[in-house]
């Protein structure tokens, strides 16, 4: 892993672990720090792990793999969804809206 710290540059691909997992990008390197685009989150360049946090929310940045990279994208997506559809207000739409809605999701349920 340290040879894998030592040789990243802007633009890499990294995967985030804390209480969840996210694929970032790097936006800039200091001497000490990496500082990713998508978050803003600094990491210390020797050991990976985040600058700046308590130690009940540290994470740390993974070199990352297709696979990997495939399954959180799948995971946040699924996460997304799943929080934006908790948030619809179905009392505002009309009972033919719900039926169709809801005979979308029985059919997606059969597959």
């Amino acid at each position: 892993m340290k040879e894998w710290l030592e040789n990243l540059k802007v633009g890499d691909t990294v995967i985030v672990s804390g209480r969840n997992e996210l694929v970032c990008t790097i936006e800039r390197m200091t001497k000490t720090q990496i500082v990713l685009k998508d978050n803003f989150t600094k990491f210390n360049r020797k050991t990976g792990r985040s600058v700046g946090n308590d130690s009940w929310s540290t994470s740390y940045i993974f070199e990352p793999t297709e696979k990997e990279i495939k399954r959180i994208t799948e995971e946040t997506t699924r996460r997304n969804i799943i929080n934006k559809l908790s948030r619809i207000e179905w009392k505002n739409y009309t009972t033919e809206s719900l039926l169709n809605i809801m005979d979308n999701v029985q059919k997606a349920c059969e597959k």
